[in-house]
Order: C-alpha cells, then sequence, then structure tokens
C-alpha cells in the first residue's frame, strides 16, 4: 500500500508495537507486574507534555531500537533497579 513501510525504522499498519512493562522483585524473581502500553501513546505524550513537545518521539525510539539493542526485543531499552528491592524493566514488542 502507498505510505505503508515495514521493518524497526519506520511504521506499518499491519504490526503495531508495545512497551512491556515488567516489575521483577529482584530477590525471589517473582514478576510483579507485567503490561502492556501501545507504542501509539509516544505521539499522545508528546502533545501532553510540554517538556517534549517538538521531539520527535518516535524516531528517539527507532535510534535507541538500532544503537542500544540491536533491534533485539529481548533485550530491555531500559532496565533499572528501585529503592525497594524491584527491577523495573522497559521492552519494545511486536
Amino acid at each position: 500500500m502507498a505510505g505503508e513501510r515495514d521493518g524497526w525504522g519506520s511504521r506499518s499498519r499491519s504490526r503495531t508495537r508495545f512497551f512491556l512493562i515488567k516489575i521483577t522483585e529482584m530477590a525471589t524473581g517473582q514478576v510483579k507486574l507485567e503490561t502492556r502500553i501501545p507504542s501509539d501513546f509516544l505521539s499522545g505524550l508528546a502533545a501532553l507534555v510540554p517538556a517534549v513537545s517538538g521531539l520527535n518521539l518516535e524516531a528517539v525510539l527507532e535510534r535507541a531500537m538500532r544503537e542500544r539493542i540491536g533491534g533485539d526485543t529481548a533485550t530491555p531499552l531500559a532496565s533499572f533497579p528501585t529503592g525497594s528491592g524491584d527491577l523495573i524493566q522497559v521492552f519494545l514488542v511486536a
């Protein structure tokens, strides 16, 4: 279709991506929360948060996928421990 693109460097109507947010208790490995948020939420976020207004968040995400994790969806985009003993991880999945 005209205007339709695919791959990590572009959007495709047939492939919706999601942020997978996972919170795990580090001591036991028990997953406390696992939820998906549509990646299209980024465009809405830019409209709601003045600090990111004008920033192409989709392009930032695409660059992070290529540079940080090489497109491997099993590797988190972000991973950080909390002060309460949990590990928060953010993945991008199809």
